[in-house]
């Protein structure tokens, strides 16, 4: 997307917004992410199937990192920046399309969309599972001497903070309360616009001839 397709997006699709300066920032945040997005070179002949197909290999590379990737030294801050790349890689996709910010999806179905983005919340928690045990200690969630967290309990800790919309009562350090307060912010997000999906989705009732015919 680099380039002329760059360009031509941000004249046709961002550029337009100009008028409403939040949605036309939010655009112009959304055109980056979409510009280091691994789906991007993919988009020419982007399907349903396709996008399908890179959410379950997101999912699968987050279970492998969070279940045995390293999680000290070098190693384990570039596992963390790939599960921080992933968070804002979906958040602002998702905003994208539900917005209709870049045009990105246009044409999906709605109920495949829910899917993805109950998909995307397990996705959420595998991410800041890693980043919990990347970033924080033992010491950072409770009182007790400082170790580094077993990956059950980073887990743990990860789904607890996914639920309140504000900070886990189990953080106690700065870092672990932003690490919380971030999660929280995402799921949030992803969790009303999966609700707003599901809610538009046309209901399943008998057509009105069917009715008839019945009666």
């Amino acid at each position: 997307m680099v380039g002329q397709r760059g360009l031509l997006l941000f004249r046709n699709q961002v550029w337009p917004k100009r008028s409403l300066p939040l949605s036309f920032l939010l655009a112009i945040v959304c055109l980056c992410s979409r510009a280091i997005s691994i789906l991007t070179p993919f988009e020419g002949r982007l399907r349903q199937y396709t996008v399908d197909s890179y959410v379950l290999f997101w999912l699968a590379v987050l279970i492998a990192l969070a279940t045995a990737a390293p999680r000290t030294g070098g190693w384990g801050m570039v596992v963390a920046s790939v599960a921080l790349y992933r968070v804002q890689d979906l958040l602002f996709s998702t905003l994208d399309d539900a917005l209709a910010l870049t045009g990105r999806f246009q044409g999906f179905t709605a109920p495949s969309k829910v899917i993805i983005a109950l998909v995307n919340m397990m996705q959420i928690v595998l991410a800041f599972t890693i980043a919990i045990g990347v970033f924080t200690l033992s010491s950072d969630w409770s009182n007790a001497p400082a170790h580094a967290l077993g990956r059950f309990n980073c887990f743990v800790l990860s789904w607890a903070g996914l639920i309140p919309f504000g900070v886990s009562s189990s953080a106690v350090s700065s870092d672990a309360q932003l690490i919380s307060i971030v999660e929280s912010a995402v799921a949030v997000i992803i969790l009303l616009v999966a609700l707003s999906r599901f809610l538009s989705l046309p209901s399943a009732t008998p057509s009105e001839p069917a009715n008839r015919r019945a009666a």
